[in-house]
């Protein structure tokens, strides 16, 4: 497998930012997407080149990276090179409720590899790769149970499994398979933003989109989202980040132009953390963050980009995340 690796981290200065909005809209966002459409499509070129030895993508990523989106295009991009691809969630192979570690605050982890059944899931993956007729889990998240073959699932010869999620790369889950048949992708955003006096970091990039999505997708407040923020990164940092060394691919999944996008989605639930908040401050720093920024239309936005994954009107989605 030939390495692509895009993880540079990259600076852009909000002045400049704010000069391409006000000049050139439509080419600062054609000239984003065309950027990662062209390092996917060269994902799906060197994929489509390894069959049949790699069968199996594991495509891991921090919160809020795109994994999603991203799986789903590169696999229509395998489909355009006639390879047939099947995606899984390692969300499907989460313990019984009752069964996930507990964090320092006695709170379920599920940030944690030990909260997903490793056992069923390299089970499933040595079974996918023999070319067996293989039964897949369904989590259902309201009972905190997982459905035992609720679907069935053979991958061919020449046909990929692509299996997304934040610890696809974690060696706690992938010590049991055959190593030469995996092919690892990770997926991070590597763009700060730098404005007149201070910065606004890559995880805050992030932090931006899941407002967003929480709010959009999931009916959660700020208050919300910034209250489990600080578990989340805890999780990456023992977690995620510590196995990106070791992908195969790394892809830079940030988009030059997307804090002029979403300004106008988070700057309102910023404004809504209450001064007595314990999350004001944070809230508030952020808000002072992104006045500077200059808009940008979402109408600009195709419903082809990752960015839709967060803000609406997927094409891959519809209304739903």
């Amino acid at each position: 497998m030939a390495y692509i690796r895009s993880d540079r981290v990259n600076t852009v200065k909000i002045e400049e930012l704010n000069r391409l909005v006000r000049t050139e809209p439509e080419t600062l966002v054609r000239r984003g997407e065309e950027r990662y459409d062209r390092l996917l499509s060269d994902v799906a070129d060197a994929l489509a080149g390894a069959l049949p030895a790699h069968k199996v993508i594991m495509l891991s990523g921090a919160s809020n990276a795109g994994k999603t989106t991203s799986s789903l295009k590169l696999c229509a991009l395998l489909a355009e090179r006639g390879v047939t691809s099947h995606t899984i969630s390692l969300d499907n192979f989460f313990l019984p409720r009752e069964r996930c570690p507990l964090d320092e605050e006695g709170k379920p982890d599920i940030e944690s590899p030990r909260a997903l059944d490793a056992e069923l899931l390299c089970s499933a993956v040595e079974s996918l790769i023999a070319g067996r007729e293989t039964a897949l889990p369904k989590y259902d998240f309201k009972t905190g149970r997982s459905i035992r073959g609720h679907s069935t699932l053979t991958v061919g010869e020449h046909e990929i499994v692509l299996i997304e999620g934040i610890h696809a790369l974690n060696d706690t889950l992938l010590m049991g398979l055959p190593q030469d048949r995996l092919c690892r992708i990770y997926l991070a955003v590597r763009t700060n933003y730098e404005g007149e006096g201070f910065t606004l970091p890559k995880r805050e990039v992030r932090l931006l989109r899941r407002l967003v999505r929480d709010h959009k997708f999931r009916g959660a407040g700020p208050e919300a989202t910034f209250g489990m923020w600080e578990g989340v990164c805890r999780g990456e940092e023992r977690y995620i980040k510590p196995f990106a060394k070791h992908a195969d691919i790394i892809l830079d999944s940030s988009f030059y132009y997307e804090p002029a996008v979403l300004r106008d989605f988070a700057l309102p639930l910023l404004e809504q953390v209450p001064k007595g908040s314990e999350f004001y401050a944070a809230a508030r720093q952020l808000r002072e963050k992104l006045l500077p920024v200059e808009s940008l239309p979402a109408s600009l936005v195709p419903g082809s980009s990752l960015l839709r994954e967060f803000i609406g009107g997927s094409q891959y989605y519809g209304r739903k995340k």
